[in-house]
């Protein structure tokens, strides 16, 4: 078995839910976590049974040295199956359906965000704004005069100030 560092393991991923940090955070909520082949899946039990169920999130382009790899985890770990959600394009990866469900893939609801949108934030602010919808333009118009800003901030008192408000439906924060 061949020991991979950190840093190779998120070089060869592209996605959030495949690097090391999401895996250990995983880890620390009590899930089992299989890194091999470039693929980090993780391990759910089934309750009152044996058997698990793996979760392969926003991987790689689905192939059968993939399916073969997948196979292995799910013998290792008494998996009754594995929910692949690839981070592919069908038409960018060249497979269809059809080809799927031969490799032996049954579709089924996806558990995080079905599609992904990227926003190329290089061009200037003029630039962003001019290929938006005339509407959006104006609503962004709106919250700026209402004094709406956006920014970063890590610390605990900020998170206060967002917890509380926001989480008066669980009867917390001195409520």
């Amino acid at each position: 078995m061949v020991m991979v560092t950190r840093r190779a393991w998120n070089k060869q991923v592209d996605h959030p839910l495949q690097t090391w940090e999401w895996g250990e955070f995983r880890e620390k909520t009590g899930v089992k976590v299989v890194r091999t082949d470039g693929m980090q899946v993780t391990i759910h039990p089934i309750p009152h049974t044996l058997w698990n169920v793996g979760y392969y999130p926003k991987g790689g382009k689905i192939e059968k040295k993939t399916v073969t790899v997948l196979k292995k985890i799910a013998q290792e770990n008494k998996c009754l199956l594995i929910k692949c959600e690839p981070k592919v394009e069908i038409k960018e990866s060249g497979i269809r359906k059809q080809e799927l469900v031969k490799l032996g893939f049954v579709p089924g609801r996806p558990l995080f965000t079905k599609y992904n949108f990227v926003l190329d934030v290089t061009p200037s602010e003029e630039t962003l704004l001019s290929q938006m919808k005339q509407k959006t333009r104006y609503n962004i118009k709106v919250a700026q005069k209402a004094g709406v800003t956006v920014g970063i901030d890590n610390s605990k008192a900020a998170f206060d100030r967002y917890l509380v408000p926001n989480c008066w439906w669980l009867n917390i924060g001195g409520r």
